[in-house]
């Protein structure tokens, strides 16, 4: 291979479907799905893609949410509604992060009741 082979052609071997050797990478800044599905059909040893647009956009998903920040994290979890934050944890796993919360605010103080 030349200096000048981009990445693209340096991944896509011999063996991958023609239609894949034709792609050529025109910048570093391909999109990521161009590079994941080259990845995927080289891995497949080049047969058909078994999965559509919304399969690979949930693939994606699982695979990279852990390299997103805490923060990055929060906000997207803060888009599902509360039973699907949930989802996975015991009883037991969410009365303990609820006692660490109530330990970690201070009591509320109460004004006293005027008597009557």
């Amino acid at each position: 291979m030349t200096g000048n082979t981009n990445i693209a052609e340096r991944e896509i071997g011999a063996d991958a479907r023609p239609e894949s050797r034709k792609y050529r990478q025109r910048s570093e800044q391909t999109s990521r799905l161009i590079l994941e599905l080259l990845e995927r059909l080289q891995k497949e040893g080049g047969g058909a893609m078994p999965f559509t647009m919304e399969d690979f956009n949930r693939q994606f998903v699982c695979e990279h949410f852990a390299r997103l920040s805490r923060t990055e994290r929060a906000e997207a979890m803060k888009k599902l509604p509360p039973e699907e934050r949930l989802d996975g944890l015991t009883v037991e796993q969410i009365r303990e992060y609820l006692d660490r919360l109530s330990a970690e605010q201070p009591a509320l103080v109460r004004k006293p009741r005027r008597q009557k």
